[in-house]
């Protein structure tokens, strides 16, 4: 190899790069907790129990990569489990086709012409679609749902009761040395889903990921379904939504984030607000009471003041469900809490370098 082929740099230099990669926010809490968010150009792990709401995570995700940086989503629907339902949860996404496609086999046409179904397509060719749209596209989301529903040829074509002796984990690996590294310089954030299984073997968690050791080597962020806590109204016990609790490992040290989820609209992302907001001093929570840390709602550039909590507050409300729904119509003001405790956040830990 020619000496002019190889590139050196200095740590510097390194961590310049890294400061400049491109970060797509998830929510407030998690984002505190992630370094603002994930980063594009990295393959990000989602596994937990169905239902918990690892499809509506990656849409949000999409739809914040398409606002912020204008990136294209590509969604493989392995399980065929794509609904109107899970669609509705992603509000905020663009949905038509030169902002997001679905990717599926070809279509399967009754006598009148209408589709009643697609083809199969084994793992191997999931994998080479997938690839593919890796090697032909930068700057974009893939979504792959799930990893856990691959079947190779030879699964596909053998009777019931047929043992593959892990030749998908085999062709996962094999997916990760051919493309993976392709994600980083592409600026592709990769989102793979995958399912749980029991773990039979007496050590560690109950459950465990369907995923191969190449797969969970390669990810940047694995983030494991831990449980989830469902939450109600406030004035009643009709159940509105739940809290998807994951631990985020490989991603610094291994910790807990929570993201809500509210049935019928997706990731909400101004509760995780309102319940940051009460822990920092932002905004304060007496009883039933939510007191706004702004003087009034007409200002044309809010300015969080705590100071305004010594004396009468003109913003509050009773009920959290009130809160919110005076913060949703009002992104500006949202925006400036965001920033202020974001600028908390940052300030503290300026101060733990400093010690």
């Amino acid at each position: 190899m020619d000496n002019k082929d190889i590139y050196r740099l200095s740590a510097d230099q390194l961590i310049e790069i890294e400061d400049n990669r491109k970060i797509v926010p998830c929510t407030l809490s998690s984002d505190l907790e992630m370094y603002g968010g994930f980063p594009m150009g990295s393959t990000a792990v989602i596994a937990g129990k169905p239902g918990l709401g690892k499809t509506s995570v990656s849409l949000w995700l999409a739809a914040n990569a398409q606002n912020k940086y204008g990136a294209k989503v590509f969604f493989f629907p392995v399980e065929g489990r794509l609904t109107k339902m899970v669609m509705a949860h992603a509000r905020h996404l663009k949905k038509d086709i030169d902002n997001f496609e679905i990717i599926m086999p070809p279509p399967i046409k009754n006598k009148g012409g209408n589709i009643v179904g697609y083809k199969r397509w084994t793992a191997e060719e999931w994998w080479d679609v997938i690839g593919q749209t890796i090697i032909d596209n930068s700057n974009c989301v893939i979504i792959v749902d799930s990893l856990a529903s691959l079947s190779s040829e030879k699964e596909s074509s053998e009777a019931m009761g047929y043992q593959s002796r892990g030749l998908e984990k085999k062709l996962e690996a094999q997916f990760c040395r051919k493309y993976c590294t392709l994600v980083r310089p592409k600026e592709i954030l990769l989102i793979l889903l995958t399912q749980v299984q029991a773990n039979t073997s007496g050590y560690g968690m109950p459950i465990q990921a369907k995923v191969g050791n190449q797969i969970y080597h390669h990810a940047d962020i694995f983030m494991f379904g831990k449980s989830m806590k469902k939450w109600t109204a406030d004035s009643n016990n009709k159940i509105l939504g739940h809290d998807m609790v994951y631990v985020v490992e490989k991603y610094g040290p291994t910790r807990d984030i929570s993201i809500p989820l509210r049935y019928g609209y997706g990731i909400d992302d101004i509760k995780d607000l309102i319940d940051v907001s009460i822990n920092h001093g932002i905004i304060q929570k007496n009883g039933s009471w939510y007191n706004m840390p702004f003087t009034g709602e007409e200002d044309e550039k809010p300015e969080v003041n705590i100071k305004l909590f010594e004396k009468e507050q003109n913003i509050k409300f009773q009920g959290e469900t009130k809160a919110r729904n005076w913060l949703l119509i009002r992104p500006d003001y949202a925006k400036c809490i965001r920033d202020k405790i974001n600028s908390i956040y940052n300030s503290e830990l300026e101060l733990d370098e400093d010690d």
